[in-house]
């Protein structure tokens, strides 16, 4: 019995060098993949900043945010640049966390905006930005007047998008292209992306959710060149 087991080892053993000699044997390049992917996008703004008694020197950019927050009402005061404030609107939803606690999430909502924008300093100039209000409807004890918090708030409805992985997209003179895993080989696809999203590209055009994309396409010399496929991620 131990000398059968001994030989069919060695048999899987010799298979096992046999396939890996003949996949490198034929110039195939080994690559990572990944199947594209529906994912939930939801349109939003980020804001961040640090409490700094309205002194607003402090900002690191044009959508930071400063914490007001009174002993009888919790609320994060919000300076949103002009170039951002058409996509603010009264009742939208927002998260609010803070630099204390960072894994615990607020709730809010915009119940204020100012009628009028202002000149705020911002390092050695000054930007045009309008204040806008954060209702925090689910404050706790933890959550204390003069916290530092960063603000996400949800510009319009969740949408389903198709996503590209970063890594996937390649660009030359003939535009943006992505290299699929076709049946052993590395099949050039031109795409059109948008958005950048938070895992990837929003696919406008050229492949869809379930075709299988390389995601070392650097690797890749031509279109139509054997691929041999490392951690497949489907």
């Amino acid at each position: 019995m131990k000398l059968t087991r001994f030989i069919l080892s060695c048999v899987i053993v010799a298979a096992a060098v046999f396939a890996a000699v003949n996949i490198f044997s034929d110039n195939s390049v080994l690559v990572s993949v990944a199947k594209i992917k529906n994912e939930t996008y939801s349109p939003s703004i980020y804001l961040s900043g640090t409490v700094s008694d309205m002194d607003l020197s402090s900002l690191q950019n044009i959508e930071d945010i400063e914490v007001v927050a009174p002993s009888n009402e919790m609320n994060v005061t919000v300076l949103v640049g002009e170039s951002s404030i058409s996509k603010i609107k009264l009742g939208q939803k927002a998260v609010i966390t803070t630099n204390a606690f960072k894994e615990k999430e607020y709730n809010a909502v915009v119940d204020k905006i100012a009628d009028s924008a202002k000149k705020v300093s911002l390092g050695a100039g000054k930007i045009v930005a309008v204040e806008v209000r954060l209702k925090i409807t689910d404050a706790d004890e933890n959550l204390k007047s003069g916290f530092s918090a960063k603000a996400k708030i949800f510009t319009d409805e969740p949408t389903q998008v198709t996503v590209l992985p970063y890594s996937a997209v390649l660009e030359d003179d003939k535009g943006e292209y992505v290299y699929l895993c076709q049946q052993g080989r590395a099949v050039r696809r031109n795409v059109k992306t948008g958005r950048e999203l938070e895992n990837g590209y929003e696919v406008i055009s050229g492949v869809g959710a379930g075709d299988v994309v390389i995601t070392s396409p650097a690797l890749i010399s031509k279109s139509g060149a054997d691929i041999y496929v490392s951690g497949e991620e489907l």
